[in-house]
């Protein structure tokens, strides 16, 4: 039980009003697999309304916790808020809305250990990201993420181990971070997402392991999931400004601009014609179907999973545009 065997962790939670949740997720850092004197927890919170401080004030002297106050109250500035105040050589991120599983830090050290022995580029390892939900609409919600007709990335579904372009709760090397520059923040959302395309983009390898397990509680009302769909589509927007580029974020806002041009086209166009542009969205639905079908053959599906697919794609497009057209302002930040 060296250092070499058991490196120090920051374990690094931004939050904001989490009462809900704040317990839960301290609560399942209370019981890691991974020796108690080898990690610190920083909760950096963003000028909480609710009770989050009084709950995880309620922590102290069950885990090595220290509470740090983001008065910029965006969970970007709290990420590198916490880097600079870990004392670890390595942390790892995880969500107040989350909690994780009681070996979670001891199988991302190994999980870093391991391939970083094969691939000396390694920066960062991540695991999979289960879905908790609390009623019937973030249960739909919850099925849409585990498809990869979501649009999501592979940690959402993948099962099995291997090198990605992104992770989530990522264990990372501090040094290497540092001198990447840290979370972007311009980044409003998404900071995650940009940091792991720019380490990618500097030559480093992210690596996903399914044995790492963190789970997220859906968004269970239809304006949650819609806000975040909308945010995910400006983050992509972000990068593209930022210079990044793939060409599977077009596919959403192409989807859209395709939809609206299909619709004009209705009072102007003969039937001929209309029956050769309505063939991709044909196209679209019969591969929307076959989703919602495998959904429910893992008994994960709804009769609404198609119309939540619909939506998903058209929210996520849209965001994207209005991320490439207006920066972070499209999500209400003007600084």
């Amino acid at each position: 039980m060296n250092s070499l065997e058991h490196p120090f962790v920051s374990v690094i939670i931004p939050s904001r009003n989490e009462e809900k949740y704040i317990g839960k997720c301290l609560e399942s850092l209370v019981g890691q697999t991974y020796p108690k004197d080898r990690f610190e927890v920083l909760v950096i919170d963003g000028m909480s309304e609710d009770r989050t401080l009084s709950i995880v004030t309620g922590f102290v002297g069950k885990i090595n916790l220290k509470v740090l106050e983001n008065r910029k109250v965006k969970h970007v500035f709290a990420l590198n808020q916490g880097i600079k105040e870990a004392k670890g050589d390595y942390f790892v991120i995880v969500g107040g809305h989350s909690f994780v599983e009681r070996d979670f830090i001891e199988k991302s050290v190994d999980a870093f250990v391991r391939v970083k022995k094969k691939e000396p580029k390694l920066a960062a390892v991540g695991g999979s990201l289960e879905v908790v939900y609390e009623n019937a609409f973030a249960t739909l919600v919850s099925s849409l993420h585990s498809s990869p007709f979501s649009g999501g990335s592979s940690f959402w579904y993948s099962k099995n181990s291997h090198f990605a372009n992104t992770v989530v709760f990522g264990f990372y090397h501090k040094g290497i971070i540092e001198k990447a520059g840290c979370f972007d923040e311009d980044m409003i959302k998404g900071q995650d997402f940009e940091l792991n395309l720019r380490l990618v983009k500097k030559g480093y390898k992210l690596f996903c392991s399914p044995e790492i397990k963190a789970y997220y509680y859906a968004r269970s009302s239809f304006s949650r999931f819609s806000k975040q769909s909308f945010e995910n589509g400006v983050a992509k927007g972000l990068c593209i400004r930022k210079g990044y580029f793939n060409v599977i974020w077009l596919v959403p806002l192409a989807f859209v601009l395709y939809q609206l041009f299909l619709f004009t086209e209705l009072f102007v166009q003969s039937f001929g014609l209309l029956v050769a542009l309505f063939i991709p969205f044909v196209a679209y639905w019969i591969v929307n179907a076959l989703a919602s079908i495998e959904l429910f053959r893992e008994k994960r599906g709804s009769l609404l999973s198609p119309f939540a697919f619909w939506i998903l794609h058209n929210i996520t497009g849209i965001g994207f545009f209005a991320g490439m057209v207006l920066g972070k302002r499209a999500l209400g930040y003007k600084r």
